[in-house]
């Protein structure tokens, strides 16, 4: 059984609602704070806030280029999915992004849904061995993926997703995958939304200024 890769996520610089939007891949750098609550990733927010400026005024997105993790993750993940698919008896629908239903420039691309519980997402790693071999003996999901499920549930709310199977994916291990479930609390996922208000914020005066400097 074969897997055609999710078509929404083939090419993200062609796809109109990323545009000057913030994703939930990229929040984690941006939002992190420290113990005692000042923004730890500065050199992160502002790249992030010049980067989706810059989307604002040319209605493009640079293409970054694609690491040796990212291009394998894009290969190994349509595998990921039937794996998954044939050990829960489970079937997951690709998902194009989904903008928040009340923040304008938030939008959200999770892996998939499961086509029987709509609360529910799921969200694919392929990582290194090393990586997935300590997902294993922890099962502990990294917190930049915590913050990544949070986004993805808060833009997909109003379609009543509330929770996120978050998959760890390597072929080589057996059986080759192993899922734990996440579901935020409403609180985590208020801080995430006003921490993207925040950026909204920034990004509008980091706009103005630019008009101004024109």
């Amino acid at each position: 059984m074969s897997r055609q890769p999710n078509e929404h996520q083939e090419d993200p610089t062609t796809d109109p609602l990323r545009i000057g939007r913030f994703t939930a891949s990229a929040l984690h750098p941006a939002i992190k704070r420290n113990a005692k609550g000042v923004h730890t990733g500065v050199v992160a927010r502002t790249k992030l806030i010049d980067t989706k400026g810059a989307e604002s005024q040319t209605g493009l997105i640079e293409a970054g280029g694609e690491s040796k993790f990212m291009r394998d993750g894009r290969i190994k993940e349509p595998l990921g999915k039937v794996a998954y698919e044939r050990i829960t008896g489970k079937k997951i629908i690709d998902s194009p992004p989904v903008p928040h239903e009340t923040i304008a420039r938030f939008v959200a691309s999770p892996d998939g849904i499961i086509d029987d519980d709509p609360t529910c997402l799921v969200e694919f790693k392929c990582p290194s061995q090393t990586a997935h071999f300590k997902f294993l003996r922890t099962l502990e999901i990294p917190e930049e993926y915590q913050t990544q499920m949070t986004a993805q549930i808060s833009c997909l709310a109003h379609l009543g997703a509330t929770q996120c199977e978050f998959v760890s994916y390597h072929p080589k291990f057996n059986p080759p995958i192993k899922f734990v479930r996440f579901k935020p609390t409403k609180a985590k996922i208020k801080k995430l939304e006003e921490e993207v208000l925040l950026l909204d914020k920034e990004l509008r005066k980091a706009i103005l200024k630019v008009e101004a400097n024109k």
